[in-house]
């Protein structure tokens, strides 16, 4: 499941980059395409000033053949001509101010015109006191002056049609690819969507396929540990009247033929006694933790600092016996069921109690803290970003060594055996990880042998 969800996510980013470069080469085509479309304006406007200065040019042209001939002084106004010109050379000089050629070429057509419109002046003013319909040394100069402007008029206007050739070239070109870019990046699009679709409903099929597998074994489980509840019960109750037979018939033998039993009679038949109140108190914890399922039918927030109080209180006099001595801090409410709080405590206390050195008073501490999940980070890397109730219960017992931290978890897993005078029954520290799974918290272990041990208790928060 993970690695189909990582097979999306691939699929997605992939995608993702993919849109994104020709999304990023479309946008710098389009840019390069509007850039060339700007240059093939713009030089289609110079072109157009220039035929505008020819056409002033031809003008001026006109205006002196016809006055030579008609004498209009009308056609002697060159004021609004020469303001028109100088108005065309600003907006060209504008336009070209890029390219530097063209900038001197410029220089060179301003200073042609204005001898060219010089001349032209000289020319009506010549043409007004002569008495003749001779032609004046300023006419001639004026003709050398216009074509010097056409000369300069015409190599302009072929330096901007080659680059309007150029660029109109480049236009067309970018033009193509930002089209066909588009359909590529649209293709592109439309191919990831069809198959990131497919693969999300394959993937929505093979979760909802897992989720039903999932769904009808957690049915199986669920009837298998509820017969497992059964037969455990139903073991554990046929078992009791046996063992309870053995005893009473036990103890009315040892009555009955008291006077005439001898001693070692007496002792093996007290070893079947303790037997079987072993194998009875045996059975019934294996009862208990058979009956710890993750349903918990009094779950709500249960006042832990009570809980322990309760606990303690009621081991009171063995307490007392032993002059144990417990620590308790200030402790968190947590959401669980009561009970089964009260009998993780007691087996946990029952534990410090039971395994305390010789010659030694018992001392118990119990602190809780609000701490982050790095420490069991190693169980499940999302218990980082968690927070959680430590509680500590320490003692200062035999301990244990750190190796065996696994074993001690497991059902009838006992560090001493029997002949030890440390009489556990190596089920306890199982009922208290069951207690804690069903809380969906954890449980941790450390011991120094000789030193004592303690047992961490982690509750989630939320």
């Amino acid at each position: 499941m993970q690695r189909r969800f990582r097979y999306i996510t691939l699929g997605f980013i992939v995608s993702f980059i993919t849109i994104a470069v020709l999304s990023f080469y479309s946008i710098r085509q389009f840019g390069s395409l509007v850039s060339y479309s700007n240059e093939v304006d713009r030089t289609n406007e110079v072109i157009s000033r220039l035929y505008a200065i020819k056409d002033v040019l031809l003008d001026f042209d006109v205006r002196e053949r016809e006055y030579m001939i008609m004498r209009d002084s009308v056609l002697k106004n060159s004021n609004e001509k020469a303001i028109m010109l100088d108005d065309i050379l600003k907006q060209t000089k504008h336009l070209i101010r890029d390219n530097s050629d063209q900038m001197q070429s410029l220089v060179l057509l301003r200073s042609a015109l204005s001898l060219r419109v010089h001349f032209f002046r000289k020319n009506m003013a010549y043409l007004d006191t002569a008495k003749g319909n001779g032609v004046s040394s300023y006419y001639v100069e004026g003709i050398d002056k216009k074509n010097e402007c056409y000369a300069i008029l015409n190599e302009m206007l072929a330096r901007e049609q080659r680059l309007l050739d150029t660029r109109f070239d480049h236009k067309l070109y970018f033009q193509s690819m930002t089209s066909q870019t588009t359909k590529v990046l649209l293709i592109t699009f439309f191919v990831l969507t069809i198959v990131l679709f497919f693969l999300m409903i394959y993937g929505l099929k093979q979760k909802m396929k897992f989720e039903s597998e999932l769904q009808t074994q957690l049915i199986d489980l669920e009837n298998s540990h509820a017969e497992l509840e059964q037969i455990a019960f139903a073991a554990s109750h046929d078992m009791q009247e046996p063992l309870r037979k053995m005893k009473i018939f036990g103890d009315r033998l040892l009555w009955l033929k008291k006077d005439s039993i001898d001693e070692d009679t007496r002792t093996s038949m007290d070893k079947i006694t303790k037997a079987a109140n072993e194998v009875q108190e045996l059975t019934q914890e294996l009862v208990t933790l058979t009956s710890l399922t993750s349903r918990m039918n009094n779950a709500g927030y249960v006042n832990v600092k009570d809980i322990i109080s309760g606990v303690i209180e009621a081991r009171h006099e063995e307490i007392k016996e032993l002059h144990g001595k417990f620590a308790v801090s200030a402790m968190p409410e947590i959401k669980g069921d009561a009970e089964q709080i009260k009998l993780l405590f007691e087996h946990l206390v029952d534990n410090a109690l039971k395994f305390v050195k010789d010659g030694t008073t018992p001392k118990i501490s119990i602190t809780a803290t609000v701490t982050g999940g790095s420490e069991i980070s190693d169980i499940n890397d999302a218990n980082k970003e968690r927070k959680f109730y430590k509680i500590v219960v320490a003692d200062n017992g035999i301990g244990f060594d750190n190796v065996f931290i696994d074993k001690i978890f497991k059902v009838f897993q006992r560090l001493h055996n029997h002949e030890s005078p440390y009489k556990g029954k190596g089920i306890g520290l199982a009922i208290c990880k069951r207690i804690m799974t069903n809380h969906k918290g954890f449980i941790r272990a450390n011991g120094k042998p000789g030193e004592g041990a303690e047992f961490v208790l982690f509750f989630p928060m939320e």
